[in-house]
């Protein structure tokens, strides 16, 4: 599992996300922390399902975070920004020009090949309890910091 932090979109807060994977199968991102009060939840989506969601945008539109919001099933409205923001820090989006909320895919390559190196080198850490592995149903929506980080035995990445 990765561990990494990025601002918020508005900048205003740092987030803190995971990417991980089963085995050598799909990617997955989740919430972390937030050092800002807003809620979010820390369901794991599937990179598969974003880049779905995406491709269901109309061409020529911009990306934007509402185009997430069905991914989740704890419905806090700051989640999709969230993980927008973190899919911009992965190089997965970048800034649609001079539009302040506007974004546009990226090439995923390097993305993908840094992953592909951390699944080959990393040795499986033990995900948080209280936080489902990628393949587990979604829990309810944190706030901020107040996240529990203790360990149990599901493995990713």
């Amino acid at each position: 599992m990765k561990e990494d932090s990025c601002r918020s979109l508005s900048g205003k807060s740092s987030l803190t996300y995971h990417v991980g994977c089963m085995a050598e199968s799909e990617v997955y991102f989740r919430m972390a922390a937030n050092t800002g009060g807003g809620f979010f939840s820390d369901e794991w989506v599937a990179l598969g399902a974003i880049q779905e969601a995406f491709d269901r945008q109309k061409k020529g539109k911009p990306v934007v975070s509402h185009i997430l919001f069905s991914l989740f099933q704890g419905r806090s409205l700051n989640t999709p920004a969230f993980l927008l923001a973190v899919l911009k820090a992965e190089g997965l989006l970048k800034p649609l020009g001079d539009r302040q909320r506007g974004y546009e895919r990226a090439d995923p390559a390097e993305f993908v090949a840094g992953i592909k190196k951390l699944i080959n080198s990393a040795v499986p850490q033990k995900a948080e309890e209280g936080k489902q592995s990628p393949e587990s149903t979604p829990q309810q929506a944190k706030r901020g910091k107040k996240a529990a980080d203790k360990s149990t035995s599901g493995s990713v990445l």
